[in-house]
């Protein structure tokens, strides 16, 4: 639990692997996929040498986000990801409050709750950071609602584009 503020982007550099892996192999680009995978490897391997020795779990955590994060770098680069994302759409000042809450409100709790146990401060370290992207607008409840299946298919504006028939199909290979 002390390294949650450490590894507190695993799941979002993890999350971005998982789609940018998937448009890279749907654009017949698996050994890049591959190469790009394997320099992670070897580079948070690396790290984890050098670092872990120096920080501990620290180290580790930190090496791994660095690989991890080079990695998304990396890919995001190959699909030319500034060609597909508009910039003011994705509220960049939101997000980096919200990595802002989070690394400050898992470090508070990791730090300063040892009369919890590790669940209880996994627990609230979760629900920080799922209040934090709801109150700053970053998903909304429908978005949520989508998520865990819970909305029908007349609130999804997807739903509603394909009965009205209004699809937009895009070959990936033209945005590369």
């Amino acid at each position: 639990v002390h390294i949650m503020p450490w590894a507190c982007f695993f799941p979002w550099l993890f999350m971005m692997d998982l789609v940018l892996a998937r448009i890279l192999l749907s654009t017949d680009r698996s050994v890049a996929v591959g190469g790009c995978h394997l320099v992670a490897a070897i580079g948070a391997l690396t790290l984890n040498v050098l670092l872990v020795p120096v920080l501990g779990a620290h180290g580790a955590a930190l090496g791994n986000s660095i690989a991890l994060g080079g990695l998304v770098a990396f890919m995001s680069w190959r699909i030319r990801l500034w060609r597909w994302i508009v910039i003011s759409e994705l509220m960049p000042v939101r997000l980096v409050t919200l990595g802002c809450i989070c690394f400050g409100g898992l470090y508070a709790i990791a730090g300063h709750g040892e009369a919890f146990g590790g669940v209880v401060k996994l627990v609230a370290g979760a629900s920080l950071c799922g209040a934090a992207i709801l109150i700053l607008r970053l998903m909304s409840w429908q978005d949520l609602k989508m998520i865990v299946g819970n909305a029908s298919a007349k609130d999804a504006p997807a739903a509603e584009q394909a009965e009205a028939g209004s699809v937009i199909e895009v070959d990936p290979a033209e945005l590369l």
